[in-house]
């Protein structure tokens, strides 16, 4: 075996390369990246992808919404995980420098047969804790 110019790559007689590393994360989308980013503190990573770059499957259809929590159900899963996640994504985007815009959402009754459902969207709301909600008439609604 020879050394390579990668660290903790050998070559063999044949050319074939064995590469040495503590853990292999098998994809390169969002979720195999930041545990990759992660483990890599500690240890010697090597990141896995079929495809010829990152994020090429389910992470490159994401919306990149960041999602407040008012959809779901008070006190459950989904609804706590949206808060908590909502608050570190964040702090991780201001301690790395990663540009964020909190641009809002703007839900609409289009008729009075759908308000008693934005009254109880925005009653949900408030019950669970969303920051930064307000109720908008016509006259306040952005153009």
């Amino acid at each position: 075996m020879t050394a390579n110019a990668s660290a903790g790559r050998e070559s063999d007689e044949t050319g074939a390369s064995r590469v040495d590393a503590d853990v292999v994360v098998i994809g390169a989308g969002v979720v195999g990246l930041a545990v990759a980013w992660r483990l890599a503190a500690t240890r010697a990573v090597i990141v896995v992808e079929r495809h010829e770059s990152f994020a090429r499957e389910t992470s490159s259809h994401n919306t990149g919404i960041v999602h407040a929590g008012m959809f779901y159900a008070t006190g459950s899963l989904k609804h706590r995980l949206c808060l908590a996640g909502n608050r570190l994504l964040t702090a991780w985007c201001a301690t790395h420098s990663v540009r964020l815009a909190h641009t809002g959402k703007l839900i609409v009754a289009l008729g009075d047969d759908e308000r008693d459902g934005l009254d109880a969207l925005a009653a949900r709301a408030a019950a669970n804790a969303v920051p930064g909600m307000s109720r908008l008439d016509a006259a306040g609604a952005p153009p």
